[in-house]
């Protein structure tokens, strides 16, 4: 009696607790791993990568073992614990225009195809960058774009 089945499943190394003006030290201490509870949680690992493996993608899953080595801390790109050098970890693109034209070919055509959109992302670490990339794209889609922008509620 008293026992609750819970189901937690992602990567515990990419799902961390948000604390505001918290360390680094203040964010891994409230960490699931963290609590006096992890020792009862019973754990499983998948063990096959189900989206590289339906793909059938050579370079998906040369490129997927790399970010579990590298999440793993098995790497020697790890520089410092703070800094990662990403140096043979893809294809690097010369400027901001060719990276688009990477993830984003003939988006002036394919803008509508949500499912052609949902299999493209660019991630970046600043708010400032991601605002300037969708900027770039706005710019090369041939309808007239809008802006919302939120109001807060005082």
């Amino acid at each position: 009696m008293g026992r609750l089945l819970t189901l937690l499943c992602g990567d515990f190394r990419q799902i961390l607790p948000v604390i505001r003006q918290g360390t680094r030290a203040n964010i891994v201490d409230a960490c699931l791993k963290s609590s006096s509870l992890w020792r009862l949680v019973q754990q499983y690992r998948l063990t096959t990568n189900m989206r590289v493996a339906l793909q059938a993608d050579e370079r998906a899953e040369m490129f997927a073992n790399k970010l579990l080595r590298l999440g793993n801390g098995e790497t020697d790109t790890v520089q410092s614990p703070d800094y990662v050098s990403l140096l043979n970890f893809g294809t690097p693109a010369e400027n901001i225009d060719i990276l688009l034209d990477r993830i984003y070919p003939q988006i002036h055509s394919n803008y509508e195809n949500h499912t052609w959109l949902m299999q493209r992302a660019i991630l970046a670490p600043h708010n400032d960058s991601v605002s300037q990339i969708n900027k770039l794209l706005a710019e090369k889609l041939p309808t007239q774009t809008h802006t919302y922008t939120l109001q807060s509620i005082q």
